[in-house]
């Protein structure tokens, strides 16, 4: 439980940075493969709002390799 939350954070904090350097999120592919390039894991999207909040766009994931991890990402942009 607190392994969840811990990546639950840290990867909220981290995909910021990388948004803002990239410029906005263009799929769930560039969402997979920054976890992938920055964390060194897959994840599953398991869903995206349909409708941005404007300022973030909610995922919720999945690690591919232990599915009982879920957590969310707050992408800016």
């Amino acid at each position: 439980m607190i392994i969840k939350f811990g990546l639950m954070f840290l990867i909220n904090i981290m995909l910021g940075g990388c948004i803002s350097s990239k410029g906005t999120v263009k799929s769930n592919e560039d969402v997979k493969n920054y976890i992938r390039d920055k964390y060194g894991f897959e994840i599953n999207i398991l869903s995206e709002a349909q409708v941005s909040t404007g300022l973030n766009t909610p995922y919720l994931v999945q690690r591919a390799d232990e599915p009982k991890v879920e957590f969310a990402i707050f992408v800016k942009g």
